[in-house]
Formats: structure tokens, sequence, C-alpha cells
């Protein structure tokens, strides 16, 4: 349904031309929840605004998106728009940035569901309010943000994603800073929504990743280092990088992860893991590991697998 094919993003700086993201494939299909963890910084959020067309005006970017056999990167701003909260919804990572503080919930309501081609009627806005969950949907529609507690703006945030029943949701860090009751009741209202429609799903939370996803995507500096299907990610994973990720969770080993991830300026020419691999050697850091398929779902950018 959605594919990233060779997706580079760059941005021109006093050090040159800089590419946090670089040559991503990604593969989401009908009804499945793909998602991608990894350090803040490895480029989840430049994918995901990349997807809309909502990238900052400086940034370039090249290879292909296709929503079926359409490439979104070729269209022009105005077919993008008719794309745009109808056919990919977006959840973004803070809801409070995307609200206007002086209008109501309402107007704002109102405001997306006119852009999505939906009628902005109370009773659809009830509707839609009770669906993500949101008690005494008349009175919180009259509420500017600044009236509204974290976890009510992100369920605001879910709704104003999903107001057009969209095939796909695109979901940027949705349980960041909220508490763990709000995060259980979050993740309950996106398992719901996994049974209608596919789901893009960014987080550096594994716990989330674990619950929601069908298959895992890991970034690191930039890249994909592995993609598996969730159940074989956690018992079995393959790229160093994911099992310090797994070691580092509260419930297993919490080892921190020694090192820091390079520069963007800094990358190494070989594997950008290896200046903090405990099994890297000298071919690790002067060649750059391809992706390698190393079952029917699995693949791995890991020069012990090439």
């Amino acid at each position: 349904m959605l594919k990233l094919r060779d997706v580079k993003i760059s941005f021109l700086s006093s050090e040159g031309l800089l590419a946090p993201v670089d040559s991503v494939d990604i593969d989401l299909k009908e009804k499945e929840t793909f998602t991608i963890i990894g350090e803040s910084g490895c480029g989840k959020s430049l994918i995901a605004n990349s997807i809309l067309g909502l990238l900052p005006k400086d940034a370039e970017i090249s290879g292909r998106i296709y929503l079926e056999e359409e490439d979104l990167l070729s269209l022009p701003e105005k077919s993008l728009k008719k794309i745009r909260g109808r056919r990919v919804g977006m959840v973004f990572q803070n809801p409070s940035s995307s609200l206007n503080p002086v209008f109501t919930m309402r107007s704002q309501l109102a405001e997306i569901m006119k852009y999505s081609g939906m009628s902005p009627a109370l009773q659809n806005m009830v509707d839609l309010m009770q669906k993500v969950g949101i008690n005494d949907p008349l009175h919180r529609l009259a509420q500017y943000p600044h009236q509204l507690s974290g976890g009510l703006k992100q369920r605001f945030a879910v709704a104003f994603g999903t107001a057009s029943d969209p095939d796909i949701l695109i979901a940027d860090e949705p349980t960041t800073g909220l508490d763990i009751t709000l995060k259980m009741q979050l993740i309950d209202m996106l398992a719901q929504l996994h049974s209608q429609r596919s789901i893009l799903l960014i987080t550096h939370d594994l716990d989330v990743a674990y619950t929601l996803s069908d298959k895992i995507g890991v970034m690191y500096a930039g890249e994909i280092v592995e993609v598996a299907p969730v159940s074989s990610f956690f018992s079995k994973p393959l790229h160093p990088y994911s099992r310090k990720l797994i070691e580092s969770h509260p419930l297993r080993e919490m080892k921190p992860i020694p090192g820091n991830s390079p520069h963007i300026a800094e990358r190494p020419q070989g594997c950008r893991f290896s200046s903090r691999c405990e099994h890297g050697d000298l071919c690790c850091c002067s060649t750059h590991p391809e992706m390698v398929q190393v079952d029917e779902d699995r693949f791995v950018r890991c020069l012990a697998y090439a």
C-alpha cells in the first residue's frame, strides 16, 4: 500500500550537504502496523513528514514514495492536498504545537473535517469524539487547547488524524509525555484502529512497539538497519544495535548503549554502528554494509550476515 524506495533527505549547511535520512526503504501493507524505532535524531520524524510533503522548504528529497502505484514525490502541491488528511492521516509528535490557542476545539475540528470532505455537523463531531474515548464531548468541543490535559490533546490529535477515515495513519511518537495510565489508554485506542487501517508508527518506546506492531524497522544514524516481524525481533534481534536496544529496556538487563551516535557530518565510511559495537573489526570500519535478506521476512544491515 505504501512503499518508500531509496528515500534520501538532505539539508545544505555550513559543513556541506548533509543527509539525516539516507537511502531508506519501507513497505507498509494493507491493515498492517509497521513501526520505526530508534534513538532520537536518527531521522524517524523526517520520514513521516516526507510522506505528506511536510518537510522544511530547505530540505532536498530524492527517491520514490508510492501510495499504491502513485509516486507522491512527483505530485504537485494541489494533488498532495487531496491526499493529506483524506487518504493519509497524521498524528503529530507534539499535539500542543499543532493546535491553535485562540480557537475552540470545535472550530479546529470543523476546519479539519471540511478540509477532509466531511460534514462538520455537530453529531459527526460527537461521534468522532466518542470513537477516540473523549467523554462529555460537547463540553470538550467548547474548550480551548490550554484547558485540555495532555491526554485529551493527544486524543484530539488522533481524532484529527482519523477524521476522514484514512486508509493510512502515520502516528509520530503518539505516547510522548503521557503518564502510564494515559499511555495505556492511547495504546488501546491505536490497537482498535489497527484492525481498520494501515499504521506507520514511529516511537522510541519498546513497549508501544511490542504491543502494536506487526513489523519492526530499526533505524540508526539515518539508515534502516533491521526489518523483522515483531515476535522474532524481540525474541532474536539480529543487528548488534537492535540487541543493545532491547538490553537497555528496564525489564531486560537495563544496560546503557556505550558511546554516542555519530554526528551527521562525521559518519564513518563503514558500518555506522562500528564504534559502539563489541563485535566490530577493521572490515566493519572500512566497508559499508548493504541490507541482507536472511529469511523470508527478515532483513539486516550487518557484515556478519553478508
